[in-house]
């Protein structure tokens, strides 16, 4: 019997050693490690206009903004290149949630990758979330109407831009000329380079946006006394952020008050803003792109 208790009290002895082992603080020096909160990850890609530098000084504000106002750890995904294809490529490839884009891309990945538009961007020039192309070209070339482009040397920056292309191809087309087999288009890099030309009288005409035409004439005064300006295409809806139908629907409600909530008035807001060169966001909706499809077909380009 007596043995029996001794055998009991050592046990009860054994376990409250093990229960203290467990109850030793850590070494001094060692800390003890948190679990570490898991923050999601979203992918955002914007579509290509300028250099990898220019990008990163444009939209890195606004993605330190979303990252700190969601929450989110907001991971940019950059396209390899300029063109469509290679922007579309990485939507698929990284399985991208939000994306910001000009029109013309929204209407083709609404069809291919089931886009929605959260908000569109107000112009800063006028504050409006719209804007249009124009036909230019130089005071002493003697060109003055669309019936005088014919047989003309003109400049365009890309075949695929909606206010720098596809706008005054339609101007074109109203007024009986094919811009494909009646004028000599040009391709160059950028818009600016397109205003450029015209100004140099390396060209007949240009196509430009009309807001690229406002910023080159802001620095250069000279372009402005010597541009002429005429066939103003029909006003299209701006650049809008998008969602995806991969995309969680918290994810894109949250990105899209953030957008939302940004104000020119607010000085630390206005310097994200004004670094994106836009004057704020507005709520977008597919509706609003419809011109654009309608345009694609008068044109007859597939999308």
């Amino acid at each position: 019997m007596i043995k029996a208790k001794q055998e009991i009290l050592l046990l009860v002895v054994l376990l409250l050693l093990v229960a203290a082992a467990g109850c030793k603080a850590p070494p001094e020096g060692e800390e003890t490690v948190a679990k570490e909160e898991v923050v999601e990850v979203v992918k955002v890609s914007i579509q290509p206009r300028y250099s990898l530098s220019i990008m990163s000084k444009k939209y890195s504000p606004i993605i330190d903004y979303l990252s700190k106002e969601t929450g989110y750890k907001i991971r940019l995904v950059s396209a390899l290149s300029y063109s469509y294809s290679s922007y579309f490529h990485t939507l698929e490839a990284n399985q991208v949630d939000i994306a910001f884009q000009n029109p013309l891309a929204y209407v083709i990945l609404r069809k291919t990758r089931g886009a929605y538009p959260l908000v569109k961007v107000k112009m800063l020039s006028t504050d409006k979330a719209e804007y249009r192309g124009m036909i230019i070209t130089h005071k002493e070339s003697g060109i003055e109407e669309i019936e005088e482009l014919t047989e003309k040397k003109v400049a365009v920056a890309s075949r695929r831009a909606l206010c720098g292309y596809l706008g005054q191809a339609r101007l074109c087309r109203e007024n009986s000329i094919d811009v494909e087999k009646e004028l000599s288009v040009v391709l160059m890099r950028t818009q600016d380079d397109v205003i450029l030309s015209v100004y140099r009288q390396n060209v007949d005409a240009g196509f430009v946006r009309e807001d690229a035409l406002s910023e080159v004439e802001d620095a250069l005064p000279e372009v402005k006394e010597r541009i002429h300006k005429f066939g103003y295409t029909d006003y299209f809806p701006t650049w809008c952020v998008t969602a995806f139908r991969n995309t969680r629907p918290e994810v894109a409600e949250k990105i899209k008050k953030a957008l939302l909530k940004l104000d020119v008035k607010i000085p630390k807001q206005r310097d994200i803003l004004e670094a994106m060169g836009v004057a704020g966001f507005t709520e977008a909706f597919d509706l609003d792109y419809e011109p654009i499809r309608k345009i694609m077909k008068e044109l007859d380009i597939p999308y």
